[in-house]
């Protein structure tokens, strides 16, 4: 059962924005995370699976955190615990496209010498997007099969997985030359949140449904963006990026552009500084091999 909701537009706060990084040979950077200590986690689709830490604060060069040398991108990347990450590994290539396989690792920040340890190899996936941590007591995942247009579960100590989700709404609208369904996918609150990129609209299925309870998906909102990844605020406000732009969504499906958007040309993810220093920042990673630093107007609280 699909339940539609439905919002009225509001204003945002003007926003400043500064670009930090830009990757050699507009190296797509397609997903973000933010560690405790302020650094930046990027994922890059091309020129090798390398995971990229940037310093926000310093003019220093990027550091490879790691590379992949069998392999030739990374997609999603959350954080499972305090500095350990779950990243999603593959052989995919975007010229000519090439899905390839796709493995789930974890990769542990505790000291200078990172650990990356194997996951689970999922031979059914399509194509694998976003991650989304769910419980990290179990250490369990969500991740985004974008052309199935499903979730899978999978848990990140044992390597066990599950398609547990599917997207009721059939792909067939205005971005649907690549047949791609769900890109990015959170859990926030009792709520698990993902979007459907060619039907451009946002969505939720209470988080029971990924243990295998039925339930329905609501519209939250329905966009006027190819929706990529995304992130919230404290309050339940999304930011989703997509079709170079930040688009703010209430909890209600209101919806606005942040004006510093214009800055962000072909924005593939986002997230919230971490320190005192930059709470009200939004890091946003592009097609176009950009690291961009938004600064928010108003109040935020990651």
């Amino acid at each position: 059962m699909l339940v539609s909701s439905a919002g009225a537009e509001f204003l945002c706060f003007p926003t400043s924005a500064t670009t930090l990084h830009t990757f050699p040979n507009h190296t797509w950077a397609e997903n973000i995370a933010v560690r405790a200590n302020g650094q930046i986690l990027v994922t890059t689709l091309q020129n090798g699976a390398k995971l990229w830490q940037i310093d926000p604060f310093h003019e220093r060069d990027p550091v490879i955190v790691h590379q992949w040398s069998n392999k030739s991108a990374l997609t999603g990347i959350t954080e499972l615990e305090p500095d350990v990450f779950g990243v999603i590994v593959s052989d995919l290539a975007l010229s000519p496209l090439t899905l390839g396989s796709y493995e789930i690792w974890r990769v542990e920040l505790h000291n200078d010498h990172p650990r990356i340890s194997f996951v689970s190899s999922i031979p059914e996936a399509k194509l694998l997007n976003g991650m989304g941590a769910f419980d990290r007591a179990r250490g369990t995942v969500l991740v985004a099969d974008s052309l199935l247009n499903a979730l899978w579960s999978v848990n990140t100590r044992t390597g066990s997985y599950k398609q547990v989700i599917h997207d009721p709404v059939p792909i067939s609208g205005p971005n649907s030359t690549l047949n791609l369904g769900i890109n990015g996918v959170r859990v926030f609150g009792d709520s698990i949140y993902f979007d459907n990129m060619s039907e451009e609209i946002f969505l939720k299925v209470p988080r029971y449904a990924a243990e295998g309870y039925p339930a329905s998906v609501d519209v939250v909102a329905n966009l006027t963006v190819a929706a990529d990844d995304f992130t919230f605020d404290i309050e339940g406000n999304a930011y989703i990026a997509g079709s170079n732009k930040i688009t703010k969504v209430s909890p209600s499906g209101a919806q606005c552009v942040y004006s510093a958007a214009d800055a962000i040309q072909g924005s593939t993810s986002a997230a919230w500084g971490r320190t005192s220093v930059d709470a009200t920042t939004l890091y946003v990673t592009t097609d176009v091999g950009k690291l961009v630093a938004i600064r928010i107007e108003e109040p935020v609280t990651n």
